[in-house]
Protein backbone atom coordinates (compact mmCIF):
# COMPACT_ATOMS: atom_id res chain seq x y z
CA UNK A 1 0.00 0.00 0.00
CA UNK A 2 1.52 3.32 -0.82
CA UNK A 3 1.48 5.73 1.96
CA UNK A 4 1.40 9.78 2.07
CA UNK A 5 3.79 12.08 2.85
CA UNK A 6 1.93 15.33 4.80
CA UNK A 7 4.13 18.46 5.29
CA UNK A 8 2.60 20.63 8.43
CA UNK A 9 3.81 24.08 8.00
CA UNK A 10 4.02 25.36 11.64
CA UNK A 11 3.85 29.12 12.73
CA UNK A 12 3.24 30.12 15.86
CA UNK A 13 0.59 27.62 16.36
CA UNK A 14 2.25 26.19 19.99
CA UNK A 15 -1.39 25.46 20.90
CA UNK A 16 -3.04 24.13 17.37
CA UNK A 17 0.20 21.61 16.38
CA UNK A 18 -0.26 18.82 19.43
CA UNK A 19 -4.00 18.97 18.17
CA UNK A 20 -3.09 18.09 14.73
CA UNK A 21 -0.39 16.01 14.77
CA UNK A 22 -2.64 14.27 17.13
CA UNK A 23 -4.91 13.41 14.05
CA UNK A 24 -2.34 11.20 12.59
CA UNK A 25 -3.01 8.27 15.36
CA UNK A 26 -6.44 8.02 14.51
CA UNK A 27 -6.80 4.36 13.75
CA UNK A 28 -8.28 5.09 10.44
CA UNK A 29 -5.96 7.68 9.16
CA UNK A 30 -2.39 6.07 10.93
CA UNK A 31 -2.12 3.13 8.15
CA UNK A 32 -2.45 5.59 5.39
CA UNK A 33 0.91 7.86 6.69
CA UNK A 34 3.87 7.01 5.42
CA UNK A 35 5.73 9.99 7.09
CA UNK A 36 4.88 13.56 8.47
CA UNK A 37 7.42 16.40 8.21
CA UNK A 38 6.41 19.31 10.67
CA UNK A 39 8.44 22.82 9.07
CA UNK A 40 8.90 25.49 11.42
CA UNK A 41 8.75 28.68 9.91
CA UNK A 42 10.70 31.12 12.21
CA UNK A 43 7.66 30.68 15.08
CA UNK A 44 8.31 33.31 17.61
CA UNK A 45 6.20 31.38 20.01
CA UNK A 46 6.30 27.89 21.13
CA UNK A 47 6.01 25.66 18.49
CA UNK A 48 9.24 24.21 18.31
CA UNK A 49 9.06 22.84 22.66
CA UNK A 50 5.09 21.96 21.24
CA UNK A 51 6.40 19.70 18.51
CA UNK A 52 9.51 18.37 20.68
CA UNK A 53 7.30 17.60 23.85
CA UNK A 54 4.67 15.47 21.35
CA UNK A 55 7.61 13.73 19.66
CA UNK A 56 8.86 12.58 22.93
CA UNK A 57 5.27 11.56 24.05
CA UNK A 58 5.04 9.63 20.79
CA UNK A 59 8.39 8.12 19.90
CA UNK A 60 6.67 5.37 17.23
CA UNK A 61 4.40 8.55 15.69
CA UNK A 62 6.15 8.79 11.79
CA UNK A 63 6.84 12.35 12.47
CA UNK A 64 10.02 14.57 12.20
CA UNK A 65 10.71 18.42 11.85
CA UNK A 66 12.90 20.46 10.04
CA UNK A 67 13.61 23.75 13.10
CA UNK A 68 13.33 27.39 12.10
CA UNK A 69 13.46 27.38 8.12
CA UNK A 70 12.29 30.84 6.33
CA UNK A 71 9.45 31.10 3.95
CA UNK A 72 11.39 27.70 2.28
CA UNK A 73 8.63 25.57 3.88
CA UNK A 74 7.06 25.09 -0.12
CA UNK A 75 10.71 24.48 -1.46
CA UNK A 76 11.27 21.97 1.01
CA UNK A 77 8.15 19.85 0.61
CA UNK A 78 8.74 19.97 -3.46
CA UNK A 79 12.37 18.62 -2.56
CA UNK A 80 11.05 15.86 -0.41
CA UNK A 81 7.77 14.83 -2.78
CA UNK A 82 10.14 14.98 -5.94
CA UNK A 83 12.86 12.85 -4.09
CA UNK A 84 10.14 10.00 -2.56
CA UNK A 85 8.80 9.50 -5.97
CA UNK A 86 9.98 6.41 -7.51
CA UNK A 87 8.72 7.94 -11.13
CA UNK A 88 11.16 9.34 -13.18
CA UNK A 89 8.67 11.31 -15.62
CA UNK A 90 7.00 12.79 -12.47
CA UNK A 91 10.64 14.50 -11.48
CA UNK A 92 10.83 15.92 -14.75
CA UNK A 93 8.04 17.11 -14.80
CA UNK A 94 7.39 18.83 -11.97
CA UNK A 95 11.54 20.23 -12.35
CA UNK A 96 10.00 21.19 -15.95
CA UNK A 97 7.42 23.41 -14.31
CA UNK A 98 8.74 24.56 -11.37
CA UNK A 99 11.87 25.87 -13.85
CA UNK A 100 8.96 27.64 -15.99
CA UNK A 101 7.07 29.10 -13.11
CA UNK A 102 10.29 30.24 -11.40
CA UNK A 103 11.71 31.88 -14.67
CA UNK A 104 8.15 33.66 -15.21
CA UNK A 105 8.61 34.71 -11.34
CA UNK A 106 11.93 36.44 -12.04
CA UNK A 107 11.12 38.35 -15.11
CA UNK A 108 13.12 35.89 -16.73
CA UNK A 109 12.31 34.11 -20.16
CA UNK A 110 13.87 30.75 -21.81
CA UNK A 111 15.19 28.79 -18.50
Amino acid sequence: MEKLLIFIPAYNCEKQVPRVLSQLLDPHVLPWVGECIVVNNRSTDGTEAAVQDWMARHPAAPVRRKPDENSAVAWFGLEEAVAASSEPWFRERIYRKLNAKLALFSGEQGM
